[in-house]
């Protein structure tokens, strides 16, 4: 499936987006230098503060891991309750089908500006009683869009979203569908 478009506002907005992405990742290796510790902002001096805050010498977590090479994806798909105390709960929605495509995103700059977003079938599946979908396998470092649709006659809308460069083994992600 091939989409173009070619508008320039289209355009300016993928770049602005990727610009934001981009901005806040934070890919580079550099360090962050901080404040050199003293007798006044060492944490083992201090007044018992001993939280760390990144910075040269802090090995409490690790700085960007980035993409894992494969992952599990698991899609609960209900309903919100429209009715009782709990309004924030969904209902599982069974046999809803649940698309995941592989996404590649081309900006062109070759006469009129063009932005080619190429989506591949990676797999499908349905919904099962709990409103749960599994798929195992998919690759980390992909970006992919995941579309829902609702099982036919119901009355709820279909909906899409993407998932860009997966950091964990296993994801778990709540889509609530919307009644028309």
């Amino acid at each position: 499936m091939k989409q173009f478009v070619t508008s320039r506002p289209a355009i300016l907005m993928a770049g602005a987006i990727f610009a934001v992405v981009t901005a806040c990742s934070d890919s580079s290796n550099s360090q962050i230098s901080g404040p050199k510790a003293s007798a006044t902002n060492d944490p083992r001096t201090s007044s018992g503060d001993t939280a760390k805050h990144g910075g040269p010498g802090d090995t409490t977590g690790s700085r960007n891991p980035g993409p894992v090479a494969n992952f599990t994806l698991t899609v609960h798909v209900g309903s919100y309750r429209i009715t009782g105390p709990d309004t924030e709960s969904t209902d599982p929605i069974a046999n809803a089908t649940v698309t995941i495509y592989e996404q590649k995103t081309t900006i062109t700059h070759t006469g009129p500006d063009t932005l080619h977003v190429d989506t591949t079938l990676v797999t499908t599946g349905s919904t099962d009683a709990n409103g749960d979908a599994t798929f195992p396998g998919l690759k980390g470092a992909l970006e992919y869009l995941i579309r829902v649709a609702p099982p036919p006659g119901s009355p709820f809308d279909p909906t899409s979203f993407p998932l860009h460069f997966v950091t964990v083994e296993a994801i778990k992600l709540n889509v609530s569908l919307r009644r028309h």
